[in-house]
């Protein structure tokens, strides 16, 4: 699979299905990638988690025996034209 296309998938994922009171790890977003029929690895997800957090996005990463990660909107929001 196109690593761009990966990324992107990551990024929808933590912003759907993370938030502070409910934070999603590592194994989270990689079992999701194989639920797709995406074989990453961890080395990959890492670099893809480095590449959003370059984008502006405000990745929270907390080490309690597994990486939790959760995510916030970037200051800047793009809108869809409506129509």
């Amino acid at each position: 699979m196109n690593n761009r296309i990966q990324l992107l998938i990551v990024l929808k994922y933590i912003m759907e299905k993370s938030a502070e009171s409910e934070p999603v790890s590592n194994a989270d977003i990689l079992s999701y990638l194989a639920s797709k029929n995406i074989k990453p690895c961890k080395m990959t997800l890492i670099e893809d988690l480095k590449v959003i957090k370059k984008a502006g996005y405000d990745l929270i990463t907390i080490k309690k025996g597994k990486t939790i990660i959760t995510i916030s909107l970037p200051s800047i929001l793009i809108r869809q034209k409506q129509g």
